[in-house]
């Protein structure tokens, strides 16, 4: 029976070993079978059981535990009886039930937990954060690609006016210029058909002038416009 209880009061020192490495680290995390931290329904990380009180101490054995935990940290997997608990050194209840000057394990555990679940919560609001700050970022680049655009658009505008109004001045001046040769053509047309009727005339005039006077003019040959200069002895 004494090997018994010593054996149990040592499984009693084991798991406050292992509760003090926790303490000094951090109580492992619940993992999903992807092996990411699973989160709570308020946004906190959930973590692996651990025990609050004496009673939950001694029965501590892993069941609640994932097994890779109980396998990493050699959960025992034996509970304490409460006469075991009663047997054991008073050091090493202070251990657990803490001191004057020393919380109690249970303390330390639950106040390690908050912030560590805690974190699950901040990690969420930083994602959060960082998420606002990227759109914002993201806002102030559109924001600013929008105003690039908007004055690429405005200088766009710009020529566009003034290209329409070149054209429009070179439709008025090449509507001028039509119009000036049009009336030029209309005015030398006239001209023409005036010079055709007077030429009509004199020649009537002529031909009335050669019937009376019976005196017609010859006609003109390239060797009666030639006239002929003697140049002297050859």
């Amino acid at each position: 029976m004494e090997i018994q209880r010593k054996e149990a009061i040592k499984r009693i020192e084991q798991k406050i070993d292992i509760l003090e490495n926790w303490l000094n680290s951090e109580i492992p995390f619940s993992l999903t079978s992807k092996n990411t931290r699973v989160l709570n329904k308020n946004g906190g990380f959930e973590l692996e059981y651990f025990p609050t009180s004496i009673s939950g101490l001694r029965n501590w054995n892993g069941s609640k535990n994932n097994p890779d935990i109980i396998n990493k940290y050699n959960i025992p997997t034996q509970m304490t009886s409460t006469t075991t608990w009663d047997a054991t050194p008073t050091y090493i209840k202070e251990c657990v039930t803490g001191t004057k000057k020393i919380n109690s394990i249970f303390i330390r555990l639950k106040e390690k937990a908050l912030i560590q679940r805690d974190s699950g919560r901040i990690s969420k609001v930083k994602e959060l954060e960082a998420t606002v700050t990227l759109v914002k970022k993201n806002h102030v680049a559109i924001a600013h690609e929008m105003l690039g655009l908007r004055l690429e658009n405005d200088t766009l505008t710009a020529e566009v006016y003034i290209a329409e109004q070149k054209l429009e001045g070179l439709k008025s001046q090449h509507k001028v210029e039509i119009e000036w040769r049009n009336k030029a053509a209309i005015q030398q047309k006239s001209q023409i058909l005036e010079l055709e009727k007077k030429n009509l005339i004199l020649q009537k005039q002529l031909l009335k002038i050669s019937k009376e006077s019976g005196i017609y003019p010859e006609k003109l040959t390239l060797k009666t416009n030639v006239v002929p200069f003697d140049l002297g002895d050859k």
